[in-house]
């Protein structure tokens, strides 16, 4: 089933990609890749699958040029969609559906402390956020590309209106910097995972703390 947009597929350490089938026919049975697709000898360190599960999208270094290098390919065919480069690193992507008529588009959270609303084809920028004292590190979509949520190092989790480019929430609460967010299909739960091994789901209306679990082994 395609993932959510702005859900990861998983992290690439090296220069392959291989998108699974999530079919099984047997508990017992670990999913196989049903392709590769090989990259530069720089390899990919995030990735992303838009909402309709049409496409997927790679971020990693921009060679000997510096910055970032997006890489959008179709999931049905892994022809390559499109491709450009960001002069900084780019952190985070996710894809975000069309709203109102406006050209496909992504968004993306960058080294300069922005989140950019971006051309999925050709990377212009479309609409960016302030610039924040401190840096993002992840980015999740909710009310259906209506919202973007991110979040990093200052341990906020911002709801940010794409149409407008102002920040509309913010909630408060984390006690490590946030590496990774998530929104609930229906966008009445926001999920943070912070690098002291804590989760926090906060009811997004009231902001109010629903679950928070701690002392996992890892960085969330």
């Amino acid at each position: 089933e395609p993932r959510p947009a702005g859900q990861k597929a998983s992290r690439a350490a090296d220069s392959a990609i291989e998108p699974t089938s999530v079919t099984r026919t047997s508990d017992s049975e670990s999913p196989q890749p049903i392709a590769k697709l090989l990259l530069d000898d720089a390899g990919a360190w995030n990735l992303a699958v838009s909402s309709d599960g049409k496409r997927f999208a790679a971020i990693g270094p921009n060679g000997g040029g510096g910055g970032s290098k997006v890489r959008i390919w179709e999931t049905a065919t892994l022809d390559e969609a499109a491709m450009f480069t960001v002069e900084r690193e780019v952190h985070d992507l996710v894809f975000l559906p069309d709203l109102d008529g406006e050209e496909q588009r992504i968004a993306t959270v960058e080294a300069d402390h922005r989140v950019r609303v971006r051309n999925l084809v050709n990377g212009e920028v479309i609409r960016e956020s302030e610039p924040f004292i401190d840096p993002m590190f992840s980015l999740a979509v909710a009310d259906n590309g209506k919202t973007l949520v991110f979040a990093g190092a200052d341990l906020l989790v911002r709801l940010w209106d794409v149409k407008s480019g102002q920040v509309r929430k913010v909630i408060s609460g984390a006690t490590s910097t946030i590496h990774s967010v998530a929104a609930s299909a229906d966008g009445n739960c926001i999920a943070a995972g912070s690098q002291n091994g804590h989760v926090w789901i906060w009811n997004v209306k009231t902001t109010e703390r629903l679950h928070l679990w701690t002392h996992l082994d890892l960085k969330v």
